[in-house]
Parts: structure tokens; sequence; C-alpha cells
């Protein structure tokens, strides 16, 4: 975390839920743990907290310490599944830039999952990674290593996607926080499932 980002934390909480009562010190002595204490998060976690704790916090007194702790814990879990949800979406970008998207990467990835490995995966529950493989390596993933990766990002897409599902805990302090970036991770979870579903139907039918 950088000082730049950790002041515009402090300073904005400070502007928004000004503190009652406190002198200079108190002032000085929370701003202090708060740099301390926030020093493990990364400027793109805390400036995803700060937008939305000022967007989401309906409380006026000022935060406590381990609030805002808890807060960019949460900003930060769900920014990690939302990279591992994006790297493994088997949707269509419509950018032909990306050369990882180009019509024949897209075709080639299409056919390789009229092969056994193609249909053993659709069968298992994994057939969206094996896809997203084949689409950037232009070839599918060799037994060994390369499947079991496979088969560990579905597994841990499912299991994020459950988390998702149940949604924050009722007695979570962060739960008007968090709940806005769960239900968004949530919808994109359930496209990636009905698109993971169509390959399945596609492979398993004889299509191609």
């Amino acid at each position: 975390m950088s000082a730049d980002a950790a002041l515009k934390f402090i300073d904005v909480v400070m502007q928004h839920y000004p503190p009652f009562r406190w002198d200079e010190e108190q002032e000085k002595a929370w701003a202090a743990t708060m740099v301390r204490e926030l020093g493990g998060f990364s400027d793109e976690v805390i400036t995803k907290t700060t937008e939305r704790m000022v967007r989401t916090r309906t409380e006026r007194r000022t935060p406590l310490v381990s609030e805002c702790i808890n807060a960019c814990s949460e900003t930060r879990k769900w920014l990690e599944q939302e990279r591992q949800t994006q790297s493994l979406a088997v949707d269509h970008d419509t950018n032909p830039q990306n050369r990882d998207w180009t019509a024949d990467r897209l075709k080639l990835a299409s056919e390789l999952m009229n092969t056994p490995m193609g249909k053993q995966a659709s069968k298992e529950g994994w057939v969206g990674c094996l896809w997203s493989f084949a689409r950037r390596n232009s070839r599918l993933p060799q037994q060994g290593k390369d499947v079991e990766q496979c088969k560990q990002d579905a597994k841990g897409v499912d299991e994020a996607y459950a988390t998702l599902v149940r949604g924050p805990k009722p007695d979570d302090p962060n739960r008007a926080l968090v709940a806005p970036i769960m239900a968004a991770l949530e919808r994109l979870g359930a496209e990636m499932l009905r698109r993971r579903h169509v390959i399945e139907q596609r492979v398993l039918g004889g299509r191609s």
C-alpha cells in the first residue's frame, strides 16, 4: 500500500464520518493505527474499499479500525474471485484485437471439444476450463499437470459460485458493503455456468 492510498482513505473517512469529541491526539492515533493495520492491502483494494464504503455505509459514526480491516479483506477476496471468474469465463470477446479470441482460435477450441477428452470433461463438469485452455493455447492440455489444473480451476469456480449464491452472512458487519459485489459476481458466475452447459450439450449431443 502506498502512502497516497492510505492518506486518501483516511481523508475520505474523516470527511464522510467525522469523529465527535475527538481531540487532535486521538485523531492522529487513529490515523497512525489505520496506516499500520491496512499496510498489507494493495492500493487497488484500498481504493475500491473507499468507493464502496462511501456508497453503501449508512452509519454516521467514525468506523472502527477493525471495521475498515474487515471491509478491505472482503474487497480483496471478491477482487480475487472476480479475476478468477473472468479468466475462466467461457464467453466470446467481441474485441478482434485480442489475439486469444480470434475466429481461428474459437473454431479450433470448439472442434477440440469433440474429442474423447472433451466428452470426458463435459461429463465431469470441467469442460468450460478445458475450452478456455484450448482457446488460449490452441491445443488440448497434456495428461497430468495441465488436466489436473483444469479440473482444480473448475472446482474453484463452482465453489466460488456456491459461496456467492449463499450471499453474505446475516451477522456480517460489512453485509451492506459486500452484498452488491457478490450479486454482480453471482450474475457473472451464472452466465459462465450457462455457457458451460451449452458446450456440454453440444459435445454430448454430438453437434459440432
